[in-house]
């Protein structure tokens, strides 16, 4: 558990420069920090592996399943407490601005594509009428999959483990 809320905290920060430094630098950095949560996590197994000669790697894949699991709980919490009271619509009105900003409108136009941008923007609009608990589900969705992906990532990452030599 003590791994999942470091895992946690980090796909914290990674949602909250997302929608912090959206649309800044800090938004396109924010998904390599939570990447990040995939060799963290897969060190501190192998490292458990090597000390721990009777851990599989089913086990191991078992551990990271759960600290991914701890970690989507806490990501999830941070995401309702954003979106419930420190939101407001920000977001999407964030990302209707960019929309109809003059260099997006005119790339759309250049490559015949304005009804893609139509499309885009009536999303946002129904996104905007999502309440914050429904936002958050969607997000925990997006979650659950991602850990699992990630946890199979940082098993393998403990086959390189080497057995610990003081062991007979």
């Amino acid at each position: 558990m003590h791994l999942g809320l470091v895992g946690g905290a980090i796909w914290a920060a990674s949602f909250l420069l997302t929608v912090y430094g959206f649309p800044s630098m800090m938004s396109n950095i924010a998904p390599f920090i939570g990447l990040s949560s995939i060799f963290v996590v897969g060190n501190k197994t192998r490292r458990y592996r090597e000390e721990n000669a009777d851990v599989t790697f089913l086990r191991a894949w078992w551990l990271t399943w759960y600290t991914f699991m701890c970690t989507v709980l806490i990501c999830t919490i941070v995401q309702y407490v954003y979106f419930a009271f420190l939101d407001n619509g920000q977001m999407c009105e964030k990302m209707f601005t960019m929309l109809n900003s003059e260099e997006i409108v005119n790339a759309y136009k250049e490559v015949n594509a304005t009804d893609m941008l139509d499309q885009m923007k009536l999303v946002l609009e129904d996104m905007a009428t999502i309440s914050a608990k429904d936002m958050t589900m969607s997000a925990m969705s997006m979650n659950l999959l991602l850990a699992f992906f990630f946890s199979v990532i940082s098993a393998v990452m403990t086959l390189t483990y080497k057995k610990n030599k003081n062991i007979q």
